[in-house]
């Protein structure tokens, strides 16, 4: 699972360079050459799933056209691989309303207080909200509750 969050926010990146101005010919493997080698030499599946992380730290440089080359190649692996990437779990910070932060942030210090009763109370009207708090060593993250 965390395999394929990595090449998912690689994707991401590499699509993020890409101008709205760049189209393609057709698709080339460019950093990802050696995962379509793998995969041609007798189904190399290992090979393929290396090929693919060394090709996005390659890939990570590009931009317009050799990104939009570059993202072309590796769709194409995956999908000969048939692996769907999954999409963006986490939230960006704009997309969580201020009171929602407000209370999170209220939490976190709560809890960093070690005020346990205050921590879980602030915590349930996070649920309450449909907002899941997911606390970490150094910070939080904020989700939507999943139904």
């Amino acid at each position: 699972r965390q395999a394929l969050a990595k090449l998912a926010k690689g994707a991401r990146q590499l699509a993020a360079r890409i101008g709205p101005d760049v189209t393609l010919a057709s698709a080339v493997f460019g950093p990802f050459q050696a995962a379509s080698d793998s995969l041609n030499h007798d189904l190399n599946t290992p090979g393929a799933l290396g090929g693919l992380f060394t090709g996005l730290h390659e890939a990570s440089q590009l931009t317009g056209a050799d990104a939009a080359a570059a993202l072309a190649g590796f769709n194409r692996i995956l999908r000969a691989l048939g692996i769907t990437l999954p999409e963006e779990a986490h939230h960006e910070a704009a997309d969580i309303p201020e009171d929602i932060k407000s209370l999170a942030e209220t939490r976190w210090q709560a809890r960093l207080a070690k005020n346990w009763a205050e921590s879980d109370d602030l915590r349930a009207k996070l649920t309450e909200q449909g907002w899941t708090m997911k606390d970490g060593k150094d910070s939080y993250t904020l989700e939507p509750a999943q139904p």
